[in-house]
């Protein structure tokens, strides 16, 4: 998320040194390099401003970046408040990391988390008193089995999959039929076009019982999503791109 507020700052600095509000928009955006659907929905958003004065158009740029930082900010506060409160408690939750599940469950009364293959993620929760238990990634079925539900973090959603970390297809894959799957994210992270921003996670042989991810992103498909968790509350694929738009009319 800092990242994201990072460079909606830079444009705002950019603007605001610059007599030509638009100019500076496209040179400020011109430089971003690093995808991200947040910033990418925000971005468009700051560009889908029609033809004004330019002292109307400054107004209404200078308006919408600071509605953009508000709403990423409040989002992903909203989103880590939400996570904690709708997991059982008492319950054990299979995870794979990311920033926005740590800080969830550090507000969450859970008893343990069952970590896969992530031992800066795992090293960072025993920091906030949260009990761990760390797999490998040959012992997915053993974390599967041992949780109640899985948690897993989105990088993007598009219309028809989440887009992960490797290793999320694997465990939402052997969850399916038997405890609930679980993505975190926030609603601006949903951006039809993303999985062209992305390649498929494939495996490489390293030895007859040894395989590694060669690329760094899974697809995961709606049908192995129970739930999709955000700011907004708990949703289907569907229903979570429905109540996004709905939401962010701004935007989408």
């Amino acid at each position: 998320m800092q990242h994201v507020l990072d460079a909606l700052r830079a444009i705002d600095e950019q603007v605001h040194r610059t007599a030509d509000a638009h100019q500076a928009l496209v040179t400020a955006t011109a430089k971003l390099r690093d995808y991200d659907p947040v910033l990418v929905n925000v971005v468009r958003s700051l560009k889908a401003i029609p033809p004004l004065s330019e002292r109307a158009y400054r107004e209404h740029l200078f308006g919408r970046i600071q509605k953009g930082r508000s709403a990423v900010s409040l989002a992903w506060a909203n989103a880590a408040e939400n996570i904690a409160a709708k997991l059982p408690r008492n319950s054990t939750i299979g995870v794979l990391g990311g920033n926005l599940i740590a800080l969830a469950l550090t507000k969450s009364k859970k008893t343990i988390v069952n970590v896969f293959d992530n031992s800066l993620f795992a090293k960072e929760l025993s920091k906030q008193h949260v009990s761990v238990v760390k797999y490998s990634a040959p012992a997915a079925a053993t974390l599967v089995a041992t949780s109640d539900a899985l948690l897993l973090p989105s990088i993007a959603i598009d219309d028809s999959r989440v887009i992960s970390f490797p290793g999320a297809l694997t465990l939402a894959q052997l969850a399916q039929g038997h405890i609930p799957v679980y993505f975190v994210a926030i609603a601006l992270q949903y951006e039809p076009n993303a999985f062209r921003a992305f390649t498929p996670s494939k495996f490489a042989n390293r030895g007859q019982h040894v395989q590694e991810y060669v690329t760094q992103h899974d697809f995961i498909p709606a049908n192995l999503i129970d739930g999709i968790i955000t700011e907004l509350g708990i949703f289907s694929h569907k229903r979570f791109i429905e109540e996004t738009k709905a939401h962010y009319p701004w935007i989408y």
